[in-house]
């Protein structure tokens, strides 16, 4: 992003992984004055036990209707649905109409399910629920999928139209993309 955003843009990234947060302050901040880092505190059963806030209270710190651009890659396969449908929802609240949002999912739809069920892809997401599946029941953030038609009807209640959807390499599928995750781009209406 450095080398793309111009010095009239600005990037705000934020993180409940404090360590990344501090090395993205060091190297990339201290050269970029329109880069800023900010550590959110967010309690996360795999990534920082000892956090303060609530994920599903929480608010991104941006205005809203003020980003082009959101971005948020390796986070939705890691959260479970009511941390997923809060953080959606901040995506519509802060993006501008006609801002694009494009986000890293495991994806549960006939392709993936029938490659899953022939052992054709990397992950058994073997405790299902209504929305979503883990890998693991006793560390359920570990690894999360999504169904698709569950996400579809969650970004069009909140003013979000899909306008593509990716498969990555994990669902073994053959029109998969070189993303190990399947990619959903959305635009704000």
């Amino acid at each position: 992003m450095t080398t793309y955003l111009s010095t009239a843009g600005q990037y705000t990234g934020f993180d409940c992984v404090g360590f990344a947060i501090r090395w993205c302050q060091r190297t990339l901040g201290a050269k970029n004055a329109n880069f800023r880092f900010i550590h959110s505190d967010i309690y996360n059963r795999q990534y920082n036990r000892k956090g303060r806030i609530d994920a599903r209270q929480y608010a991104f710190p941006v205005q809203g209707g003020s980003v082009s651009f959101c971005l948020a890659t390796s986070l939705f396969t890691h959260l479970l649905p009511g941390t997923t449908e809060r953080y959606v929802s901040e995506v519509a609240r802060v993006l501008r109409p006609g801002g694009r949002f494009l986000s890293t999912w495991f994806l549960l739809d006939e392709k993936t399910e029938s490659n899953a069920a022939a052992g054709k892809a990397e992950f058994k997401f073997g405790y299902r629920f209504e929305k979503h599946a883990q890998v693991n029941i006793h560390a359920p953030e570990e690894a999360v999928a999504y169904r698709l038609d569950y996400l579809e009807d969650l970004f069009a209640g909140i003013g979000l139209v899909v306008v593509g959807v990716y498969h990555g390499g994990w669902s073994g599928t053959e029109d998969r993309i070189d993303s190990g995750q399947d990619i959903i781009v959305c635009r704000r209406v």
